[in-house]
């Protein structure tokens, strides 16, 4: 049944010391794509941001190719919303590199989520002035992408600037630009005070957002003391029937495996296939 989508992995949710070594187990767990944060996956390899060259990105690039292997996404998940002016530009300098990569990785988008005004968790995160520092920086992110002809994919989180699907649905009005797209998590939808709805939320996400979903994640979440708690897939409470009946309609997009380490791998795909069966 899982022939029906297009599924990929998060790659340093895979143990591999090298890319052959990475390789080898996509294949063997009959994967065909990845998300891939370089120096996650290879920190002994890229141990500075420095590191990451043109050279090294088309070795990668063409290596994943010629293995018929996609890069979903190139993750740069960056603070790009922090009210410290140093931390922000750092930040978008990083991303601005991974653009300048992206098509010697042939990847099919650099992403990342929105980030936090300051360290970790706050409830400034759900302001005006939230939302408009992070469209602010998009806004500068989709420029330079525009100008490389390559994407930038915005994923809402729970607890980030843009955590709602109706969030999401403005930042791509008011930017306006082809090259600026959606990573489509529906587990970050999910809150204490929706999760019971979570089939209503993800529909109408899906409805909002279908023309510009360009990669989509799949993960699990408990509740736990109130909490949401991200869990491999198959092990909590997300419902995957309505995203899957959209993945199932849209075979071409690339879905990808999220905090779903490869001892929970096989399970998970189990989990995936039966409810596939079932549509």
């Amino acid at each position: 049944m899982l022939d029906r989508i297009n599924l990929g992995i998060r790659a340093h949710d895979i143990q591999a010391a090298t890319k052959e070594e990475l390789v080898k187990k996509i294949e063997s767990y009959q994967l065909h794509h990845i998300q891939f944060a370089p120096k996650k996956s290879f920190p002994s390899v890229i141990q500075d941001w420095t590191d990451l060259t043109l050279d090294l990105a088309k070795e990668y690039g063409d290596f994943f190719s010629n293995r018929q292997i996609q890069l979903s996404v190139l993750g740069c998940y960056v603070n790009i919303s922090s009210q410290k002016p140093l931390v922000r530009e750092q930040a978008l300098n990083l991303f601005k590199q991974h653009l300048h990569l992206a098509s010697s990785f042939q990847a099919k988008l650099v992403g990342t989520e929105t980030g936090s005004v300051t360290e970790g968790f706050t409830t400034k995160n759900f302001t005006e002035e939230a939302y408009i520092q992070a469209r602010t920086s998009i806004i500068e992110l989709v420029a330079v992408a525009e100008e490389l002809n390559v994407t930038v994919g915005i994923e809402a989180g729970l607890n980030h600037p843009i955590y709602t699907n109706d969030l999401m649905k403005r930042l791509l009005k008011e930017v306006q630009s082809n090259h600026l797209k959606v990573i489509f998590d529906p587990a970050n939808l999910i809150r204490p005070d929706n999760y019971s709805d979570q089939i209503k939320v993800v529909q109408t996400a899906i409805e909002q957002l279908h023309e510009h979903i360009e990669v989509v994640h799949l993960k699990d979440f408990e509740l736990v003391n109130g909490q949401i708690n991200i869990v491999p897939v198959g092990q909590g409470r997300m419902d995957y029937t309505a995203i899957l009946s959209y993945l199932n309609d849209h075979s071409h997009l690339p879905v990808s495996l999220e905090a779903t380490p490869e001892k929970n791998l096989s399970a998970a795909k189990m989990t995936l296939s039966s409810i596939l069966e079932s549509l």
